[in-house]
């Protein structure tokens, strides 16, 4: 069983390993783009915010991840 997410750049060929221990909370948000006037051009899109130690955050959306359901049900069933 695995004790952690780890996050590959493609970009920079980098990789970052989070122990489920270090992860103090995941907050589910929601955004919408809307146009100058205010008005929602989409319905919008969830991601979540990913607080661990030392003040850190990542955003996990799924433009960002292809597996971004796993990714959270993965999280969320190893810190509760």
């Amino acid at each position: 069983m695995e004790k952690g997410i780890e996050k590959t750049s493609l970009i920079f060929r980098t990789k970052q390993y989070i122990p489920y221990s270090t992860i103090l909370s995941i907050d589910r948000q929601k955004t919408r783009t809307r146009d100058t006037r205010g008005i929602n051009l989409t319905d919008g899109y969830h991601f979540s915010i990913l607080k661990y130690e030392n003040n850190r955050r990542l955003i996990i959306s799924p433009d960002c991840f292809e597996n971004y359901m796993e990714i959270v049900e993965a999280i969320k069933s190893n810190t509760e």
